[in-house]
């Protein structure tokens, strides 16, 4: 039953402005980061997040603002769902909102209470600086793939993909951007779609978060927003606003006012992968 719930209200997601990990397979490995992720049943919609605190989830603001959270979604060992009360919930002061999350301004990052500490099989991922590049795993609930394909219009599964990443300078924010792949090899068509923004970017030994997900943008010649760019905050940068929030949410059970939205916010071009990755040619990818 508990499964046919969760199915239920992560479908709703699909017509979300939310992220997911498309072109990804299932996480299997119980010591992986099932022990740190988390799905976040809104209202309306669904969004994903990562623990880190026994009683606080980080996620991205505008999954919170003009929406309310039902409940979060912990797996256990055996990938289980397990539904956990919520019991405050503030965003970033800078972020403002917009109807697109790629025209929102500031920080797009939102913090949540749990009414108890998150069970003792699950542990609070470290919050680490990411460097100017690096290989990350990119982690969230959420639609596998477009439709027809394997995996396509369910959420609910937790799945993980390597990311080749950068950080850069958007709208005046350190951001990380990623394209699924490995220095190595890039993999064009794996990353975000819908079903988690707020998703974790964790370091290459999926146990400390460096991002959290705030957008994607499509694959070259697609025109679906998935599987393309995927952009997320660089979460280091935000400690100090993190640990006062947190303290200020366990001193009240009153969810926090939401940030205002952005008054006739500009309609701006999303970056390429090519802008983000110019050394990205055709022949690097597959």
């Amino acid at each position: 039953m508990k499964r046919i719930l969760l199915a239920a209200a992560m479908s709703a997601a699909l017509a979300a402005p939310a992220l997911a990990v498309v072109g990804a397979p299932a996480a299997t490995d119980p010591s992986g980061s099932r022990r740190h992720t988390v799905a976040i049943v809104l209202q309306r919609g669904l969004c994903t997040g990562v623990l880190v605190e026994r009683d606080l989830v980080l996620t991205a603001a505008h999954c919170l603002t003009r929406n309310r959270v039902r409940s979060v979604v912990a797996l256990d060992g055996a990938m289980k769902p397990r539904f956990l009360s919520v019991a405050a919930a503030t965003v970033h002061p800078s972020f403002r909102y917009a109807d697109r999350p790629i025209d929102a301004e500031g920080a797009d990052l939102a913090l949540i209470r749990l009414a108890q500490p998150a069970p003792a099989d699950m542990s609070p991922a470290p919050i680490a600086r990411f460097g100017d590049a690096g290989d990350l795993t990119l982690s969230g609930f959420g639609i596998g793939g477009a439709r027809g394909s394997a995996g396509s219009g369910r959420a609910g599964t937790l799945r993980e993909a390597p990311m080749r990443a950068r950080a850069l300078n958007w709208r005046d924010n350190r951001m990380i951007a990623a394209i699924g792949g490995t220095a190595d090899e890039a993999i064009v068509g794996l990353g975000g779609c819908r079903g988690d923004s707020g998703g974790p970017l964790y370091g290459p030994d999926a146990t400390s978060v460096v991002g959290i997900v705030s957008w994607s943008s499509g694959a070259p010649g697609a025109k679906s927003s998935c599987g393309g760019l995927t952009m997320a905050t660089e979460v280091s940068e935000h400690t100090r606003w993190i640990n006062a929030a947190g303290a200020e949410l366990r001193a009240s059970n009153e969810t926090m006012a939401t940030a205002p939205r952005v008054a006739n916010a500009a309609r701006r071009a999303t970056p390429s992968i090519g802008a983000a990755f110019p050394d990205l040619t055709r022949d690097s990818s597959r």
